[in-house]
């Protein structure tokens, strides 16, 4: 009899009903994916994640308490949580805050529905996955602290 993969175990955290409700319609449509917990604040994300140890956790970044709040507090509580970052905002120094919290994941809302599971798909494993809309930013970001870091090694070196 063959083994069968267990299922991501997933927590929304969330303040809009409308959005966990569809996040949730959304989950479970996938096989893969087990809707374990549903939060509307940072205090109750950190609860669940304290309570349930999810695979993932989909984090709203502007909830009340704050979703880098959140993420850093969901991690200490659950080490192998993989983040994924909601927002309605993709400027470079908020997706950055999430992924200096910890967030593995970054979408902006409003992506389809395919993008979102299949970025809950790649994080669960381990990948890191950012929206295509910000990847830009976060990649000229990095670009720019690459080349400060190769600076400041050159001065160090002469």
């Amino acid at each position: 009899m063959a083994a069968t993969a267990a299922k991501v175990r997933i927590v929304i955290a969330d303040d809009e009903p409308v959005v966990r409700a569809a996040l949730a319609q959304l989950i479970a449509s996938e096989p893969a994916f087990d809707l374990v917990g549903i939060a509307e604040d940072t205090a109750a994300a950190i609860a669940l994640a304290e309570r349930l140890r999810p695979d993932v956790a989909l984090v709203d970044v502007r909830m009340p308490g704050g979703g880098p709040l959140a993420a850093r507090w969901i991690l200490a509580a659950s080490a192998e949580t993989k983040i994924v970052a909601l927002s309605a905002y993709g400027d470079r120094e908020t997706v950055l805050e999430m992924i200096r919290s910890g967030a593995t994941g970054y979408l902006v809302k409003g992506a389809s529905g395919h993008e979102l599971l299949e970025t809950i798909g790649r994080c669960a494993r381990g990948e890191s996955r950012v929206s295509g809309e910000i990847t830009g930013d976060v990649v000229a970001e990095l670009s720019q602290h690459l080349e400060r870091a190769a600076q400041a090694e050159e001065s160090r070196r002469d």
